[in-house]
């Protein structure tokens, strides 16, 4: 049975509590953890959406259009989970795109629709995935035997993905799985996994930092080697989470939160907390807590 875990922190100070609660029985591996727009835990398996709110559940069935095309992707053969789809949040709306590319899926109040006109693209496995003045972004990738470097967006007007096209000359060496933060206008990028320029059977770790500016459409080089004694952490499969209004990531018990801008980091010793977190599930950032499985 999996447990709900809720730790406490209270500013930089530390952990100040912890609680744990039991998921419901029904849920089986195949489930999405996400946090709504309104600020609520939430639980999506099958067809089911389970919201936790002091301290209990409560189950509501979704409604679902009958067309094979919305049930390819509902009961998608990889599974419907944290690993094969992304949690994409506006203001307003929750989105699950597929980690790929192509077929995005919204959660309404009583149900979940595919939305996209796409198909399943396979191309972006791993990329960046944030959204920008209310549009969807996915960052670099890799699909297709090779790595990319290149930004797609979601064009809710024709409900299909294009190809995001930036002034600059000097493009980064293509990468998936990149550390990254968004602010303001700027897309900040780190690190990531490619291949030799050479010989692309041979699997680097990147160690650079780069921003986007979203409206400029620009690309500046930052550091070619980020700073030092960053934690051996250049990589991860998730988006990471909020710390401290920071973009952190857990990587062998240490929490590391990033400022990009400044090119500093802040590690936190997390001991054994995390040591039976779910695998490829994400950790969910409140105001004053994390979230995990």
């Amino acid at each position: 049975m999996y447990k709900f875990i809720f730790l406490v922190f209270l500013g930089i100070q530390g952990l100040i509590n912890a609680q744990e609660y039991k998921f419901p029985s029904e849920i089986d591996d195949n489930f999405i953890l996400f946090k709504s727009t309104d600020n609520k835990a939430h639980v999506l398996n099958n067809l089911y959406d389970y919201v936790f709110e002091n301290g209990k559940w409560t189950k509501n069935k979704l409604n679902i259009r009958p067309f094979v095309r919305d049930s390819l992707i509902l009961f998608h053969s990889k599974g419907f989970n944290n690993t094969n789809f992304k949690v994409v949040q506006s203001e307003k709306n929750i989105y699950f795109v597929l980690n790929g590319g192509g077929p995005v899926l919204q959660l309404k109040k009583d149900s979940i629709v595919r939305i996209d006109n796409s198909v399943e693209q396979k191309n972006q496995f791993g990329a960046a995935t944030f959204i920008y003045k209310k549009k969807m972004y996915m960052y670099g990738g890799y699909g297709f035997w090779s790595f990319k470097n290149y930004t797609t967006y979601y064009d809710f007007s024709s409900n299909q993905w294009e190809l995001f096209r930036t002034q600059s000359e000097i493009q980064p060496q293509s990468r998936w799985k990149p550390l990254f933060d968004l602010k303001d206008n700027k897309l900040y990028v780190m690190g990531g996994r490619s291949s030799l320029p050479e010989n692309y059977m041979t699997d680097i770790i990147l160690k650079d930092l780069f921003v986007i500016d979203m409206d400029l459409k620009t690309i500046k080089n930052l550091s070619t080697q980020v700073n030092p004694k960053t934690p051996l952490l250049f990589h991860s499969h998730n988006n990471g989470f909020l710390l401290n209004n920071k973009r952190a990531y857990l990587y062998n018990n240490m929490v590391t939160a990033f400022d990009f801008t400044n090119n500093k980091f802040y590690s936190y010793n997390a001991k054994s907390l995390f040591e039976k977190k779910l695998d490829d599930s994400p950790i969910l950032s409140f105001s004053d807590s994390l979230v995990f499985v």
